[in-house]
């Protein structure tokens, strides 16, 4: 274990990523991955997944991600959850996301930058993360957490067929993404 320089977000508010960030955050996740892929860390699973990507537990040097921190989680695991995982946090999927268009061009750039060819795979993965959640805090008795993921839930309900189509047209390809960055 060793520090490492730089700024980490707690507040999605401090944490306005461009592009370029997202698509560099994404192909960090990816190299984390191929890493780990057949370790004896990763045991008999896919990978070893860190299990909660997001700007608060990934140290920034400027634009460039540098560092993922908080691995108390990290277990064996699937690219699918652990990178559905960190689109939903790093892209702000959800209601406070802005237009559900801008969401699905980061969920795109994402899953292009990744190298993931289903971005419609990743917001499947998204909406049944938050359902498990809810059903984790509500056996657990804690309803005000239940009812915050209740309220994600309904907001994917209604958005993620459309961000679904939106993620697959040609016209959100990371090429374009990028040059407009």
């Amino acid at each position: 274990m060793s520090f490492v320089e730089g700024e980490v977000y707690h507040d999605l508010d401090e944490y306005r990523p461009s592009e370029a960030n997202l698509a560099r955050v994404a192909a960090l996740i990816r190299r984390f991955h191929d890493v780990t892929a057949g370790s004896a860390l990763a045991g008999g699973a896919e990978v070893v997944a860190h299990n909660e990507l997001g700007p608060h537990n990934t140290v920034f040097a400027g634009e460039d991600p540098v560092a993922f921190i908080d691995r108390d989680d990290a277990a064996p695991g699937t690219r699918l959850f652990d990178l559905a995982n960190a689109v939903w946090s790093f892209a702000n999927v959800g209601e406070g996301g802005g237009p559900v268009i801008e969401q699905a061009r980061r969920i795109r750039l994402m899953c292009d930058a990744y190298g993931w060819e289903d971005p419609h795979e990743i917001v499947e993965e998204i909406h049944a993360d938050l359902r498990k959640a809810r059903a984790n805090h509500e056996r657990a008795g804690r309803l005000k957490a239940r009812d915050i993921f209740q309220e994600m839930i309904t907001w994917m309900d209604t958005h993620a067929g459309e961000l679904k189509n939106l993620t697959k047209s040609g016209q959100l390809s990371a090429v374009s993404l990028l040059a407009e960055s």
